[in-house]
């Protein structure tokens, strides 16, 4: 099995014995387990984009820098999680591409998620389930028309330093 196991108890939707919710992230596979932060979400994009993306899309798209992305993709590409090839329409470019272990790795993820989220939203009960749907939808909806992304790592958020924000 792909996945291999620190979730293999409480099952998704359950509370563990002291309560609490069970961690949400499903596991990463042993070769995955000691990957750099970035790595869930490159990954996660990769499937989101269709299995392809250029570099720089992926750095739009996650937040994360060149050189992070670069690192991680060069890491995975080590692992066999993704490919590398010159882009059809510009050969000085490159698109990274999940494998057939990439695919069946976030495949496996986005199901993991889905379960989970949907075993939280049955814990809420209908009305809050609802209401949760809509204010998520509606932060989506901000987002999508240009909500600014939280500064990239190592960047300071506005006024974290006691300024304000311009």
């Amino acid at each position: 099995m792909l996945w291999e196991g620190r979730h293999s108890e409480p099952p998704v939707g359950q509370l563990g014995k002291d309560g609490a919710h069970p961690d949400p992230r499903p596991p990463f596979p042993s070769d995955l387990r000691d990957a750099s932060r970035g790595t869930p979400i490159v990954l996660a994009f990769l499937g989101h984009e269709g299995g392809s993306a250029t570099p720089g899309k992926l750095c739009e798209l996650s937040g994360l820098s060149k050189g992070r992305v670069s690192n991680i993709v060069r890491s995975l590409e080590a692992k066999g999680y993704v490919e590398k090839a010159p882009a059809p329409q510009d050969a000085r470019s490159v698109v990274v591409t999940l494998t057939d272990k990439g695919r069946a790795f976030t495949d496996a993820h986005e199901q993991a998620m889905v379960g989970h989220t949907a075993a939280i939203l049955r814990q809420l009960g209908p009305r809050d389930a609802r209401d949760a749907v809509r204010i998520l939808g509606h932060l989506a909806d901000i987002m999508e028309a240009g909500a600014p992304f939280p500064p990239c790592e190592g960047a300071e958020a506005p006024g974290a330093n006691g300024e304000e924000a311009r």
